[in-house]
């Protein structure tokens, strides 16, 4: 199943998330990964998306428990998750859960 949550940028922030995004890859590699892991998350992409009215950050996380994600989620924290928080206040204002509807699914 896919998870996905967007997030409109803050304006003048698209360079601050794509940094974001590098330092994830990079200095936090390793925890993501566990995180990630521990979540059941098989699968994460992130996304920056112009629309008229600024960009969106899209991410999705494909997963088979749903039920066990939801509660990794709720009880995430320590460093990285402060630190991951902290950078999503900062490039696009109060963190809410903006998870998407699916409306349309096609699979072969």
């Amino acid at each position: 199943m896919k998870v996905v949550f967007t997030g409109r940028i803050l304006p003048g922030k698209t360079a601050r998330v794509e940094q974001w995004a590098e330092e994830v890859q990079g200095r936090w590699a390793s925890e993501n990964t566990a995180f990630n892991r521990q979540a059941g998350i098989r699968e994460e992409s992130v996304f920056i998306s112009p629309t008229p009215d600024g960009d969106i950050m899209v991410i999705v996380h494909e997963v088979d428990d749903l039920q066990h994600y939801d509660q990794a989620l709720s009880a995430w924290s320590g460093p990285f998750a402060e630190w991951w928080l902290s950078e999503a206040r900062e490039a696009l204002g109060e963190v809410t859960d903006t998870r998407g509807r699916r409306i349309v699914h096609w699979s072969q």
